[in-house]
């Protein structure tokens, strides 16, 4: 196993849970709102190890981006879908999330829920999966400068995990923070370029 190993399946994990669309956004991938040649450092720190991966959009199109994974000068593409499968509307609710009412449309789509909110057009509010129960827990906060959302999820295993989340982030994420019995994993935003 490279010692990349570990953060990119990490990594994969991060960018495909975090791909849930904006509603009034053209796209649903969190790197397609971004310009061919936008690239992120991310520093990885896993059980006592700490290093920094390099993701650069090397393209996109309507239906794809490309991504250019580099750890340790050795880079890997990753070609990722822009849309995702249909959500069926399922009723309205009002949530209190983060000291505050959200009125949401209730979504479902394969054993998943979500729950979307005008107040809150990027992201869901809450979605429940077999990964686990994610909610809103704080609003306006930041990360580096950059404004961010934070969510919290209860991790099937019995884990948690927070993160914050930013549209002024490629793939959206500028923290995460994980806690599980495994261990604890951290990844931080370290440079956004160009």
């Amino acid at each position: 196993m490279t010692r990349g190993s570990p953060c990119s399946v990490l990594l994969l994990f991060l960018l495909a849970s975090c791909s849930r669309p904006p509603l009034t956004g053209p796209a649903a991938h969190p790197w397609a709102s971004f310009p061919a040649g936008t690239w992120i450092e991310l520093r990885f720190t896993l059980g006592g190890r700490e290093w920094v991966e390099r993701w650069d959009l090397v393209s996109k199109d309507e239906h794809v981006v490309r991504l250019r994974l580099t750890v340790d000068g050795k880079s890997n593409d990753q070609q990722l879908a822009v849309t995702e499968a249909a959500w069926t509307e399922k009723g309205d609710d009002t949530l209190r999330l983060a000291g505050r009412d959200f009125r949401c449309r209730r979504q479902e789509r394969d054993g998943e829920k979500r729950w979307m909110s005008g107040d809150l057009p990027a992201w869901p509010v809450r979605e429940v999966s077999a990964e686990g129960a994610t909610e809103l827990v704080a609003v306006n906060e930041t990360v580096d400068g950059r404004p961010c959302m934070v969510f919290e999820t209860r991790l099937a295993d019995g884990g948690k995990m927070r993160r914050w989340k930013s549209l002024a982030v490629p793939g959206h994420v500028a923290r995460e923070v994980r806690q599980t019995e495994a261990g604890d994993a951290r990844v931080d935003l370290v440079r956004v370029g160009p």
